[in-house]
């Protein structure tokens, strides 16, 4: 999970108590925020519109899901491109070390690897979804609902978010909504970027830095002189791994 952003909420108690919470999006930060939302008393429904929770974590690391890192919050926050400091309070909120903890009273235990690189001892996503899943189970307040993909963010007549409409025109209402859908990494798992269209629909303004074409990416490694040695990645779908020391080139120059 470390080389996607992990989007985390926090709420004040008295916020969310009793209040009805939808989040949109059953991966790792929907998973993160609906068990948040819960802790505070908050009634939740978690909804995710693939038939089953974090597909995209199940091929992350290969198959081995690469949870977090062993550096200091602070250097995730230098390592974030842009304005990093935006996350420091929910960094604070919950860390790296958190999620282990985390995982690791559900039954995963977790191993370090080069490059500060946390991993599951088992090297087997599945045991961390499973462990995810475990957690959620515990709370009688978190509803998970498959196969329901949201169309829109509902908002009242005085332009205040009040629910959402599944594509199946069912109406959910709710006092709060997360939108925890991702970015555009990945679309066959989900991850096709609309939810960037239900933010702007509601008046947020997108801001696409990152040119719109394949790069080809030399994630540079500790002391490697010899090139052959440098590791090449193709990062598509307008997304490149935070945390790597990377230079990238649009693929035509390199043809």
């Amino acid at each position: 999970m470390s080389s996607y952003c992990l989007s985390l909420f926090f709420y004040r108690k008295k916020e969310v108590e009793n209040l009805k919470v939808v989040v949109v999006g059953g991966g790792p930060a929907g998973i993160i925020a609906a068990l948040s939302a819960a802790q505070c008393g908050a009634n939740v429904m978690l909804l995710e519109k693939n038939t089953s929770l974090g597909k995209k974590l199940l091929i992350t690391g290969k198959g081995r899901c690469n949870i977090t890192s062993s550096i200091d919050i602070s250097d995730f926050i230098k390592n974030i491109p842009g304005n990093g400091r935006f996350l420091y309070s929910a960094f604070q909120n919950y860390t790296n070390l958190d999620i282990i903890s985390l995982l690791e009273k559900n039954g995963v235990k977790v191993k370090e690897e080069r490059g500060n690189r946390i991993f599951p001892v088992s090297d087997r996503a599945q045991d961390v979804l499973d462990a995810f899943i475990k957690e959620l189970k515990k709370y009688k307040n978190i509803e998970i609902k498959t196969n329901a993909k949201v169309k829109k963010i509902l908002v009242d007549d005085s332009n205040f978010v009040n629910g959402v409409l599944l594509e199946n025109n069912e109406k959910i209402m709710a006092g709060k909504v997360i939108l925890a859908t991702g970015g555009k990494s990945y679309p066959l798992t989900g991850s096709n970027g609309e939810g960037y269209e239900m933010a702007k629909v509601l008046g947020h303004s997108i801001e696409n830095n990152i040119i719109e074409y394949d790069y080809y990416c030399i994630q540079q490694q500790a002391n490697v002189d010899n090139n052959d040695e440098v590791s090449r990645i193709i990062i598509r779908n307008n997304t490149i791994p935070y945390g790597m020391n990377i230079i990238a080139y649009p693929l035509h120059q390199l043809q």
